[in-house]
C-alpha cells in the first residue's frame, strides 16, 4: 500500500500538512500510521548525576509510548541497512505560553524508533513537520513511508571513513 492509498482512507489533518503525500503520482510505501494521545513531549538534554550521564525520565517514558506505538501499528516491519525514511508529523498541544521546539519534538520520534522503524535515525531523508494549539485533546499523529533508495547509506559511509584512519 502506498502512502496516498493509506491517506486516501485516512482523516484530516495529515493531508493537510503533507499534500504531496495524498497525491496519486506520489507512490512512497506506507510503513506506519502513529496516533499518539497526550501533550507532546520534547527530547530533553541528558543530565550529569552522581553516577554519571543519565536519560530524563520523562524523555524514556515518552519514547517508550512512541515504540509501542508503532509495534502496534506495524509488527511486522523489519528496516533494512539501504531502505531510506520519510516522517510526516503533525503535534496538537494544549499549552499556549511556551511553545515547544519542532526540533526536539522530532528528535524524540526519532530517537524512539531507532531500530523499530529504521535501522539508524540518518536513514531519515524526509521531514514534514507541523504544530498547532488546540483547546482539548492533545496528540501527535505520525506517517512513516518509505523513500526511493537513490544515495549510499550514510551511517556505513561514515563508519568506513573511521576505518579507514
Amino acid at each position: 500500500m502506498t502512502v496516498a492509498d493509506y491517506l486516501a482512507t485516512a482523516p484530516a489533518p495529515m493531508e493537510l500538512i503533507a499534500p504531496h503525500l495524498v497525491s496519486a503520482d506520489y507512490a512512497a510505501p506506507f510503513v506506519a500510521h502513529l496516533v499518539i494521545e497526550g501533550e507532546p513531549q520534547p527530547k530533553e538534554r541528558a543530565r550529569k548525576g552522581k553516577k554519571g550521564w543519565y536519560t530524563p525520565t520523562a524523555t524514556k517514558v515518552e519514547e517508550d509510548r512512541i515504540a509501542w506505538a508503532f509495534k502496534q501499528a506495524n509488527r511486522d516491519h523489519v528496516p533494512g541497512n539501504d531502505d531510506r525514511y520519510g516522517i510526516a508529523v503533525h503535534w496538537a498541544s494544549t499549552k499556549r505560553g511556551h511553545v515547544k521546539d519542532t526540533d526536539n519534538l522530532l528528535k524524540i520520534l526519532k530517537d524512539a524508533l531507532n531500530k523499530l522503524a529504521w535501522v539508524d535515525d540518518a536513514h531519515v531523508r524526509e521531514e514534514i513537520t507541523r504544530k498547532i494549539i488546540v483547546n482539548e485533546q492533545p496528540y501527535t499523529e505520525a506517517i512513516i513511508y518509505r523513500l526511493p533508495n537513490t544515495d549510499p547509506d550514510p551511517v556505513r559511509k561514515s563508519r568506513a571513513r573511521k576505518t579507514a584512519s
